[in-house]
């Protein structure tokens, strides 16, 4: 009897995973450009990212992975070592904006040495004594792209349909 188990256990796992493939890749709702929601929750960046930005998306997405996920989560929402990514452009907008994220992304220690950012400090006060990596080296249309990413992820459309 245990002899039979064997092959009617693979058989049973076989079938299961084509009844998930076919239930997860399913197609839900009529799109008459081709953005897909699948049952089991994800869409595809090819079928969301307009061609003008997806270059810089796959940059963005790039540079997370080598240089982010490490710390950061990739839903943008969770806290890991280091904070949730999502929303901090708004963030830090009442603490230097733009620039002064892309002065913390490259390098957060000597805004924290210098005092002088307000966002900086209580970041450092939440989440020390771990100290981010510097970045020093990645250009502003790089960040760009970072940014891009990490919204896009965190938001799903709305950083992207403002460039539209």
């Amino acid at each position: 009897m245990l002899r039979f188990l064997s092959p009617i256990l693979h058989v049973f796992l076989v079938l299961l995973t084509f009844v998930f493939l076919f239930l997860c890749y399913q197609e839900w709702g009529n799109s008459s450009h081709q953005d897909y929601t699948f049952a089991c929750g994800t869409v595809g960046p090819e079928e969301r990212i307009p061609d003008g930005l997806s270059n810089q998306y796959e940059l963005g997405k790039t540079i997370f992975r080598n240089n982010c996920a490490a710390c950061h989560a990739g839903d943008m929402k969770t806290n890991l070592t280091g904070p949730a990514l999502g929303g901090m452009l708004e963030r830090w907008e009442a603490h230097g904006g733009q620039a002064a994220l892309y002065a913390w992304i490259r390098n957060s220690q000597q805004m924290i040495q210098e005092g002088q950012n307000s966002r900086a400090q209580q970041l450092w006060e939440e989440w020390g004594p771990t100290i981010m990596n510097p970045f020093i080296n990645l250009s502003d249309e790089e960040l760009d792209a970072l940014v891009l990413y990490i919204e896009d992820r965190y938001t799903y459309r709305r950083l992207i349909s403002q460039h539209f």
